[in-house]
């Protein structure tokens, strides 16, 4: 009987020492399953994550690198503009005539037809607009205006076109009036190079003549402030004219360039009393 229950109790026993070793074993399964699932989940998350941020900050480098590059353009294209008003200033002497074209191809020329076909300008070389120019024959006041569309390269994304506009104002350079000139030998008076009239005022429309650029093609069509039309000049008419004719307000000749001596005025300051044998002017002289 006694051998019966130390048989019972040594089976309970073996039963609950086996039963502890199946709970430990199982909970190190658990203990290791769990470690590998959260190992996989942490490499997953951080796919997850690089596969958000890594794009992101391409993009965010490629708009800082394209704004750079359009920071540089605009100061490019507003570099050369003031170099072409430069030009225009020094020319303006003979005439303050402005034609957006010529303006547009001097500043091409600054910059570089190479330069432009591979920036991001709209359309490369033919991407400006100087239509807006506009000159002032009286005071020799440029104004020089520029439009031009901006395109970043960007494939996998739809970046707007911006737009952008540039402009310079400028005096031309034909000097000043001194204040009092003359005064001291008596009354001034103007006359022009070879000019059989004086004139008392220096801003006459007959000693300044207001020159503007025709297409060659308008000449035909053209008429002047008297309603007159306009003949080859005998100068220049043999010299190649690029598209475009220069005539003046009053005049009845349209000539291939500016430097032409028939369209060039120069005029001198003298006392009205070495003005014997001309005549008034039929415009500022009473």
């Amino acid at each position: 009987m006694s051998f019966l229950k130390k048989s019972i109790h040594n089976k309970s026993y073996n039963r609950k020492e086996q039963d502890s070793l199946w709970t430990t074993q199982f909970r190190q399964f658990l203990i290791l399953k769990t470690e590998r699932t959260s190992a996989f989940a942490s490499k997953g998350s951080l796919t997850i994550e690089a596969a958000i941020v890594v794009p992101i900050f391409f993009f965010t480098m490629l708009c800082l690198v394209a704004l750079l590059e359009m920071v540089s353009i605009r100061m490019t294209v507003q570099g050369a503009l003031h170099s072409v008003a430069k030009e225009y200033g020094q020319q303006a002497y003979v005439s303050s005539v402005l034609i957006p074209y010529g303006v547009e191809q001097r500043i091409v020329k600054q910059i570089g037809k190479d330069k432009l076909e591979r920036s991001m300008i709209v359309n490369g070389v033919n991407g400006f607009d100087c239509s807006g120019s506009t000159s002032d024959d009286e005071s020799a006041e440029l104004e020089l205006h520029v439009d031009y569309k901006l395109q970043v390269p960007v494939l996998l994304f739809r970046i707007p076109i911006v737009s952008c506009h540039e402009e310079v104002k400028t005096k031309g350079w034909t000097g000043y009036l001194s204040k009092g000139t003359g005064n001291e030998e008596g009354e001034v008076v103007y006359v022009a190079q070879h000019g059989t009239v004086y004139h008392k005022d220096m801003y006459c429309k007959f000693l300044n003549t207001s020159v503007r650029g025709i297409i060659a093609g308008t000449i035909g069509d053209a008429r002047n402030n008297s309603g007159g039309k306009y003949y080859p000049c005998e100068s220049c008419k043999e010299l190649e004219h690029f598209g475009f004719f220069y005539v003046s307000s009053y005049g009845d000749r349209y000539h291939t360039s500016l430097n032409c001596k028939k369209i060039k005025r120069n005029y001198y300051a003298i006392p009205l009393k070495d003005a014997e044998g001309l005549g008034g002017c039929s415009k500022c002289v009473q």
